[in-house]
C-alpha cells in the first residue's frame, strides 16, 4: 500500500458463519482493504453502520429480521455513499433486477465469492476514488475561479 493510499472500510452482513468468515479471509489479505464490522441480520447492519462509516458493504439476499433488499434500501438512504454488494444463493435475473432496484451495486452468487468478491470489491472503490478525484479537482477548479 502506498503511504497516501487510504484504508477502505467494509461491513459484511450474513447469518452465515462460514460466509462471513470467507469473505472476511479474502478482504483481510488486502492491505488497503478492512473488515470495520460484521452483522449477522439486519438490524445489525442498521445500528452499527453509521457509527462504523464503511465504503462498501456486503450484505446476504436472505437474512433473519430485515432481509438483504430491505437493510440495503434503508442503509442507502442513511448512508447514501456506500456501496452495496448483495450475495445471493441463485444467479437469476429478477434477483439481479431487484438487488439493482434497492440500491445495490452489484450482486454475487455465493458459490463465487472466491473467485469474484475482491474483483467486483476493487471495481466498486475504484470507481468512488475516481468519482471522489474528480469532484475534489471540480471544486478546486471553482474555488480557483477557473
Amino acid at each position: 500500500m502506498n503511504a497516501g493510499q487510504a484504508v477502505r472500510r467494509i461491513f459484511v452482513v450474513c447469518d452465515n458463519a462460514s460466509i462471513r468468515r470467507s469473505v472476511r479471509e479474502i478482504i483481510d489479505q488486502q492491505p488497503d482493504l478492512l473488515v470495520v464490522g460484521e452483522a449477522v441480520d439486519g438490524p445489525g447492519l442498521l445500528s452499527r453502520a453509521p457509527g462504523l462509516d464503511p465504503d462498501l458493504a456486503v450484505i446476504d439476499f436472505t437474512l433473519p429480521g430485515i432481509n438483504g433488499l430491505a437493510a440495503t434500501r434503508i442503509l442507502k438512504d442513511r448512508m447514501p455513499h456506500v456501496q452495496v454488494i448483495l450475495l445471493t444463493t441463485f444467479d437469476v435475473q429478477p434477483l439481479r433486477e431487484a438487488a439493482i432496484s434497492s440500491g445495490a451495486s452489484g450482486c454475487m452468487v455465493k458459490t463465487s465469492v472466491v473467485e469474484e468478491l475482491l474483483p467486483a470489491v476493487r471495481s466498486l472503490l475504484d470507481d468512488i476514488g475516481q468519482r471522489g478525484s474528480k469532484d475534489r479537482n471540480a471544486e478546486a477548479d471553482r474555488a480557483g475561479g477557473g
